[in-house]
């Protein structure tokens, strides 16, 4: 099994609730959790610290799906493929996943997407229908990842945007920080990340923004659109010490960068092929 240790200890620094979704990992125990799929492979359950830990994800609908999943690196990392139309994951609302400013909070993960569209690989924001619950969203919006907070009273909502779309059909680490400043300037709050380093990006922001507020919407990769999934992740979706994080901590850029090196030196490690019978180099 991969050591989840050194990327516990970084996304829980300082006591801090964090929380690592294991897509594709099969059922295993980490410090006294039992976390990873089911035998049926209809769930994946979280593993993580102060309340983030034991948090069950259902399949929709229950794989195989279209492609199965694969195994890469000595890190034993997971790749699923999702199709964009048919296949997501969610977990009812908990307490774990609603951040109310002054509180902080990062995220991020590693992402191989297919194309440039709108995907939400995670998300807690029911977009309409009455009432609404919005929250926030992590996104790719024509390709270029974004996080976007939301005030549900207000109707408000602050961001950053990259600058620049990524790779199709290339792995590729994502991640977000946001200090929980709130108010009209709450955009400027959040930094975005890309294989661990600082990139280009774009802040909006709203004076009718307040803060995020504590609503009902359930978190999956997807958002709701007048009861409706839309925006389903499409692409390769990388679980174990590749998996979708969130951690209720501003995490430093020297964390991210230490937390995409585990992930990427996971996936990039050699692995022996079955149908060349020798080692490949990712």
């Amino acid at each position: 099994m991969p050591d989840y240790s050194l990327m516990a200890d970084i996304l829980g620094a300082g006591g801090a609730a964090w929380s690592l979704i294991p897509i594709g990992v099969p059922s295993f125990t980490f410090r006294g959790q039992v976390a990873g799929e089911n035998a049926a492979r209809t769930t994946v359950t979280t593993i993580g610290a102060g309340g983030g830990e034991g948090l069950v994800f259902t399949y929709s609908p229950a794989p195989p799906w279209d492609k199965e999943r694969y195994f890469r690196g000595r890190g034993k990392v997971p790749i699923v493929p999702m199709n964009g139309t048919t296949e997501y994951f969610d977990t009812p609302d908990a307490d774990f996943w609603t951040i109310i400013e002054p509180t902080a909070f990062s995220i991020g993960g590693v992402f191989d997407q297919a194309g440039v569209g709108n995907f939400y690989p995670l998300g807690k924001d029911k977009v309409s229908g009455a009432p609404t619950q919005r929250e926030w969203q992590l996104a790719f919006i024509s390709g270029k990842p974004r996080l976007l907070l939301l005030d549900d009273s207000t109707g408000a909502d602050a961001s950053r945007l990259a600058d620049a779309a990524v790779i199709a059909n290339t792995r590729q680490h994502v991640a977000f920080s946001y200090n929980g400043v709130g108010g009209a300037n709450a955009g400027d709050g959040i930094l975005y990340y890309r294989n661990g380093a600082v990139a280009a990006s774009t802040v909006t922001n709203n004076a009718s923004y307040v803060a995020m507020e504590n609503k009902t919407s359930p978190v999956g990769s997807y958002i709701t659109i007048s009861g409706a999934v839309n925006g389903r992740y499409s692409g390769l979706m990388y679980g174990g010490l590749g998996g979708l994080w969130l951690s209720r901590v501003l995490l430093t850029a020297a964390q991210i960068a230490a937390i995409t090196s585990i992930e990427q030196a996971a996936v990039r490690r050699r692995f022996f092929d079955l149908r060349s019978r020798g080692p490949v180099r990712q």
